[in-house]
């Protein structure tokens, strides 16, 4: 187990930086890509691999003020991103399963993970990694980005 506590990466685009890396790191491979740029629709996610079809929504988040609050935007966010995920996917892979991760810089929460178990199905596999998770993982990539 990961002794260490890094504090959260408190720059958004930092944040897709990191996960993309990470997930880089993770699955052993180059083909994350951070999806799209600042302005533009991105149905749903930031980062993806189109080879192992897996979709990542980031959500930096500041751990400033009461944690219920925080846990109830946050979720309130995610569920936005993943109905246009959704949509956005049934549109264009209709018969493909796919992963959806949720990646945040928030804590592990209850309320999250009910949302991954509620809208996992034959079609989504819906999980959630929180910045607990991301540090006991502990990639080489973590070193780039450890404040």
């Amino acid at each position: 187990m990961n002794q260490f506590q890094y504090f959260p990466i408190s720059d958004p685009k930092l944040f897709e930086e990191f996960i993309c890396d990470y997930f880089n790191d993770f699955y052993d491979t180059e083909s994350f890509k951070i999806y799209g740029r600042n302005g533009q629709t991105q149905n749903g996610y930031d980062v993806y691999s189109a080879e192992k079809q897996i979709y990542i929504q980031c959500k930096q988040v500041s751990l400033h003020g009461e944690l219920k609050k925080i846990s109830r935007i946050l979720l309130a966010k995610l569920e936005v991103d993943f109905s246009a995920f959704q949509k956005y996917i049934l549109s264009i892979k209709p018969h493909i399963p796919v992963q959806f991760y949720a990646a945040s810089t928030f804590l592990d929460d209850t309320s999250i993970s009910d949302f991954t178990i509620k809208n996992t199905n034959e079609k989504f596999n819906v999980d959630y990694w929180s910045w607990t998770w991301n540090c006991l993982a502990f990639p080489k990539s973590l070193l780039n980005y450890a404040q």
